[in-house]
């Protein structure tokens, strides 16, 4: 079974989410409001490395949207 990692709760990474579940393990996560990916930094994205060596993800989804603005 692959893995998957969704960036982003909102009503379109919630909705991938579901829709992978029957399919493939899946992790969510929402760098926004996450205490270390919300810096977008060379630390942050060392962490999201090393997030998906660890769990052995095989896919990445950026399901981010804008959190404000037009």
């Amino acid at each position: 079974m692959s893995h998957l990692l969704v960036l982003g709760e909102g009503w379109v990474g919630a909705a991938v989410a579901n829709a992978a579940a029957p399919r493939h393990a899946v992790t969510v996560i929402d760098p926004p409001f996450h205490p270390v990916f919300h810096q977008r930094d060379t630390q942050s994205e060392l962490e999201l490395r090393k997030l998906i060596a660890q769990q052995n993800i095989t896919m990445v989804i950026n399901a981010c949207g804008r959190l404000r603005g037009s």
